[in-house]
């Protein structure tokens, strides 16, 4: 496992150039509340709140190793909100060593919500990108077969390349980042919350004043349409990703990766990245890039200390002109 967990480590380069942008998805593993390490193998349980040290190793992790402009987080506690605008701690601390261009949001939460509670968020670079509207996606608080359909509400982010001269619209992108319910025995609970999503798509973006096509679903599925039984047949049901497909939209997160969180297994492709036909034609290339650390996977449980059970996966857009139709 080891030999062959080493053969694919995809080592992206941080650098894109000047007419692309990174589009990240990483769950970032209880950023700022309590619970960390309890979840899968490599690194022992328990561990503590990240120390300032580690806060800022996080921040140099985006701005050098991954080089991010848009990252779409999972797992993020609230610390303190201040009616519709939700903040936290840890979160500040790592923004404030990125600098000042760098900012994030976190959806609107109820008065009473706990403070082990988490949900998903986005982190940008303003020198690369414009957010334009951000905003949770209504969808049903239901359950199916003892589960939630969603395990955080999505959050829609419509963002804008930033063109510094301010001389033409660039290309606009809509992101749909999602953390569908824990268990990856949920397939069915997968398939009807994707498919609440993208039938409901059209409306949240409407109301939200937006009409575009160039969309992607990212984030933590909890969904491994590749894991194999021991009998050598797809143990969980792909109908989620053929519905998808149907639908026009291609996974970027291909069966090579083999595994995107540090189960004890190491063959857990859980994080996802959905892109519509449309938004297709912007991408370098038609996978997704995986980031691994150094020396993998050795170096998990230290690497896990600080940063996190999953590794982040990007998509590189071409900064083109805006060529949606009116």
């Amino acid at each position: 496992m080891r030999l062959f967990f080493a053969l694919f480590a995809l080592i992206i380069s941080a650098s894109v150039s000047a007419d692309q942008l990174r589009i990240a998805t990483w769950n970032i593993e209880n950023l700022g509340t309590y619970g960390r390490g309890s979840d899968g193998g490599h690194g022992e349980a328990d561990l503590p709140l990240r120390t300032k040290e580690q806060l800022n190793d996080i921040a140099d992790f985006i701005r050098d190793d991954l080089g991010s402009d848009v990252i779409a987080l999972q797992e993020i506690g609230i610390s303190h909100a201040y009616g519709p605008v939700s903040r936290n701690t840890q979160l500040d601390a790592i923004v404030k060593k990125l600098g000042s261009s760098w900012k994030y949001y976190l959806p609107p939460v109820p008065y009473n919500h706990t403070p082990d509670s988490m949900y998903v968020g986005y982190l940008w670079n303003t020198e690369k990108v414009k957010a334009i509207a951000i905003a949770p996606m209504r969808v049903p608080q239901v359950s199916l077969a003892g589960a939630a359909l969603f395990s955080r509400t999505p959050v829609i982010g419509y963002f804008e390349a930033n063109d510094k001269d301010e001389e033409s619209e660039l290309n606009d992108f809509a992101l749909v980042n999602v953390n569908l319910a824990p268990g990856q025995h949920n397939d069915e609970n997968h398939l009807i919350a994707m498919t609440l999503i993208e039938y409901r798509l059209d409306d949240a973006l409407t109301a939200m004043n937006i009409n575009e096509e160039d969309r992607i679903i990212l984030g933590d599925f909890n969904d491994n349409p590749q894991k194999v039984s021991e009998t050598g047949t797809l143990k969980y049901s792909p109908a989620m990703y053929y519905h998808m497909a149907f639908k026009g939209y291609m996974d970027y997160v291909p069966a090579d990766f083999k595994s995107t969180r540090m189960d004890t297994e190491l063959d857990s492709i859980v994080d996802h990245v959905l892109v519509s036909q449309a938004a297709q034609r912007h991408l370098f290339g038609n996978r997704a890039f995986l980031w691994l650390p150094e020396n993998a996977p050795e170096s998990f449980a230290e690497w896990r200390e600080t940063f996190s059970n999953h590794f982040p996966i990007s998509v590189v857009m071409n900064i083109t002109e805006d060529d949606d139709e009116d």
